[in-house]
């Protein structure tokens, strides 16, 4: 348990497991339980040959924080069967991919209001399970010469509208415009293109 949640609240670097750079790393088979406004796995832009997988992960964030309980930034990574679940959930994503060539497939994300945010390109997210989001997958095209290659196929997608509605009240802010809340989305900060994204066979 943090002695001080100082560090939280002034938006410094939080997580339970960090590997800021290396390469052939397996991150697996763990229990993070109970991780409050915290990243819990983090690898670094200096990475690559990745696996993260069967890990299980509870997660809250009650206070909003921008968290994202996996948040890859490295090359060939690979996030295979986890198990996030999210409680009073704000801001947040199960998962979060930067860097390039990922692979997304089997995991299973529910509580959260975004299930993926993908803003590496050549990424594959397929096969996932994602339960009562606000919008579940996010493609968010930030880095030059934009989000390429990405192929969102298979998934099951699911959303709570009426939930969040809710939440979003309960916080006094506007509840976001229908184009933000589908299955997939293009973020509406993104400032750099969109190539060859494919979204198919996905399910609400």
């Amino acid at each position: 348990p943090l002695r001080s949640t100082g560090a939280l609240l002034h938006g410094q670097p939080r997580f339970v497991i960090l590997v800021s750079s290396g390469s052939g790393i397996t991150i697996s088979s763990n229990r993070l339980i109970g991780t409050d406004g915290m990243d819990a796995i983090v690898t670094g832009s200096a990475t690559s040959n990745v696996t993260i997988s069967r890990n299980v992960i509870r997660a809250s964030d009650p206070l909003g924080h921008d968290q994202s309980s996996i948040y890859t930034s490295g090359r060939d990574t690979r996030i295979q069967g986890n198990t996030l679940s999210g409680t009073s959930m704000f801001g947040s994503a199960g998962i979060e991919v930067h860097g390039s060539s990922v692979t997304v497939t089997g995991n299973k994300v529910s509580g959260y209001p975004r299930g993926a945010n993908i803003v590496a390109s050549h990424t594959a997210f397929t096969g996932n399970t994602v339960t009562g989001a606000l919008n579940p997958v996010d493609l968010w095209s930030v880095t030059a010469p934009g989000l390429t290659g990405v192929q969102v196929t298979g998934n099951t997608l699911g959303r709570d509208l009426g939930y969040w509605k809710r939440v979003y009240a309960a916080r006094g802010r506007a509840f976001p415009a229908a184009v933000y809340t589908q299955m997939v989305i293009r973020d509406g900060s993104s400032a750099q293109p969109f190539r060859a994204i494919v979204v198919r066979g996905n399910r609400g």
